[in-house]
């Protein structure tokens, strides 16, 4: 009789924080949702502070964007690979607005 394997998230040091092999192939995302740490990151970079993270990601609750800035902290090498590997190149966003211009202009 075969065995069933059941996939299940990992859980981290961090408890927001975990990772399932079927969402974005195990990258560490806030638990209970798809939403990656790096979004987190990436968002901050953009000049947003934490507290206003939950408009623009009102899955979330503080507790989980804290957590998922302190487990960057403490993998900041992982999640920046992360964040490089999901970039958009500059060649693929002109390509983009240069099919947009042709479709709508």
């Amino acid at each position: 009789m075969p065995h069933t394997i059941e996939w299940m998230s990992t859980i981290t040091e961090h408890p927001h924080v975990v990772r399932d092999c079927e969402i974005l192939q195990g990258e560490p995302i806030i638990k209970g949702t798809r939403i990656p740490v790096r979004a987190i990151v990436e968002n901050l970079r953009l000049g947003y502070r934490p507290e206003e993270l939950p408009q623009h990601l009102p899955s979330l609750n503080l507790a989980q964007i804290y957590d998922a800035i302190s487990y960057f902290h403490d993998h900041s090498s992982e999640i920046e690979r992360h964040i490089q590997e999901n970039a958009i190149s500059d060649e693929d966003i002109n390509a983009s607005d240069t099919r947009r211009g042709a479709r709508f202009g």
